[in-house]
């Protein structure tokens, strides 16, 4: 999907090895989206205003935290089924 949306491939993977992109709304949510994987319990208030101030909206917090949920339901249904993985390279 990433070249689908015209990223290239060392775009790709700076998102998949967490790099700055020097987008600073791009990087404000692959912050948010660590912090969400990597941390438990409720999201300090600091963390959400660093997001809207980077320019997400609500909807797109939503959004990005539906993603995330849709994802790691995927991943477990695959680790059941041991489904073949099919997606290309990011070369």
């Amino acid at each position: 999907m990433s070249k689908k949306i015209g990223l290239d491939r060392e775009a790709i993977l700076a998102l998949r090895e967490a790099r700055p992109s020097g987008n600073a709304r791009d990087d404000a949510l692959a912050a948010f989206v660590l912090h969400l994987l990597t941390t438990s319990g409720t999201v300090q208030a600091e963390v959400v205003t660093a997001i809207k101030q980077a320019g997400v909206t609500d909807a797109q917090i939503v959004d990005v935290t539906m993603d995330i949920a849709s994802i790691a339901l995927t991943n477990l249904f695959n680790r059941i089924n041991d489904t073949t993985l099919d997606f290309p390279a990011a070369d």
